[in-house]
This record gives structure tokens, C-alpha cells and sequence, in this order.
């Protein structure tokens, strides 16, 4: 991978053959990089080797355009490639989807975190997490705000002292999160933490 701005300044011999090698290697790899060379000129090439696409800037010296995609191996001529927004719609067949365009796809907002969510389709959430119980009582706030409405919640209490300990858990929620007190066996507070995982839209 190497890059340069094509520009060889007055320097001293060593200096300068080292920018024309630095140049030489650039024309040689198309520019190559992950990220796009900072100097550009019309119809200059740059492979993405982040993305693994072959491009070329236009004769304006605007933008770049994507010739084709090296997947496998592969050089896959490109006609265009789809847009995240065009992936989920599912409706464009002309254009090639990258690995990107179809996680991107399959699963448009993730966070895979101890406190997460995801996004399974149709605009269904699915969050996850852990509380804490302090006297008996806590509050959750979702990782990400439902957009709409909450449709459920399902809580496991984790106890130090009473593993199989029964559970009586009253539940107000909201887009926003939810608060919840515990009714154990004994009468006495003994959860230290609750799993939790919500569902909704």
C-alpha cells in the first residue's frame, strides 16, 4: 500500500529520489489505501483496500466511481453498488451488495455490548442487559429508546444467597426504560442483580 501527493519539491538528491520511489510505488498499487489519498487528480486510480473496490476519480475531480469489486478473488465488474437504504428496501437487483451492504442489511443497528440491542427486521428491537437491585427496588434504561411501544419484558433475579429463591417482580415501563420492585420468599431482599431482555418496536 503506498500513496503520495505526485508532487516532487526541490530537495536534495537523496530526498528526491525518495519522493519519485514514494510516487513510483503509489502509480504501481493504484494508490492503494483504506482510506482515500489526501491529494487527488482526475482520472487518478485508488483501490480500497478496505472495501476491496477498485475506483477511479472523474474528469472533474469531484468524486470517485466504483469500477468493480474484488471479492474471492474475483474482479466483478461494477455496474454500481447498493446503498445501505437500498439493501434493506430489498428491491434493488441491478447493483452488487458488499459483505458491508448485507450485514448492513440483515442487521441495520446493532450494539453487542453486556447492555445491548438489535434490530431483528421490520423495525422489532430486541434489548438485553443487567441491573442492579438496591433495597428490593432499581430502574432500567434501555440501551437504545424504543421507538414506538415496549411489547415485553423478562427479568431473572440473581441471588448470592438464595440461587433458587422464588420472585415476584412488579414491572412499569416505557419506551424509555422501566422500574421495578421485588417480592422474595422470606419477606427480605436478596437479589443482587437481574438479567433482563425487552421486545419492541
Amino acid at each position: 500500500m503506498s500513496q503520495n501527493d505526485f508532487v516532487i519539491a526541490n530537495a536534495t538528491a537523496s530526498a528526491v529520489r525518495t519522493d519519485l520511489n514514494s510516487a513510483l510505488a503509489a502509480l504501481a498499487s493504484n494508490s492503494s489505501g483504506a482510506s482515500a489519498p489526501s491529494t487527488t487528480y482526475a482520472n487518478q486510480w485508488w483501490y480500497d483496500t478496505s472495501a476491496g473496490i477498485l475506483k477511479i476519480r472523474n474528469a472533474a475531480d469531484s468524486a470517485w466511481l466504483d469500477v468493480g469489486l474484488f471479492s474471492g478473488g474475483t474482479f466483478v465488474p461494477s455496474p454500481g453498488f447498493a446503498s445501505q437504504a437500498e439493501a434493506e428496501a430489498g428491491t434493488e437487483n441491478t447493483k452488487f451488495m458488499t459483505a458491508l451492504r448485507v450485514k448492513q442489511a440483515a442487521f441495520p443497528t446493532t450494539s453487542i455490548a453486556t447492555n445491548g440491542y438489535i434490530e431483528l427486521g421490520g423495525g422489532l428491537y430486541q434489548q438485553w442487559g443487567r441491573a442492579t437491585v438496591s433495597a428490593g427496588a432499581g430502574s432500567v434504561t434501555f440501551p437504545l429508546a424504543f421507538p414506538t411501544a415496549v411489547f415485553s419484558i423478562t427479568v431473572t433475579g440473581v441471588s448470592n444467597t438464595v440461587p433458587n429463591a422464588g420472585i415476584g417482580l412488579n414491572t412499569a415501563y416505557s419506551v424509555t426504560g422501566f422500574s421495578y420492585d421485588l417480592t422474595e420468599d422470606g419477606g427480605v431482599p436478596e437479589y443482587t442483580e437481574l438479567h433482563w431482555q425487552a421486545f419492541g418496536n
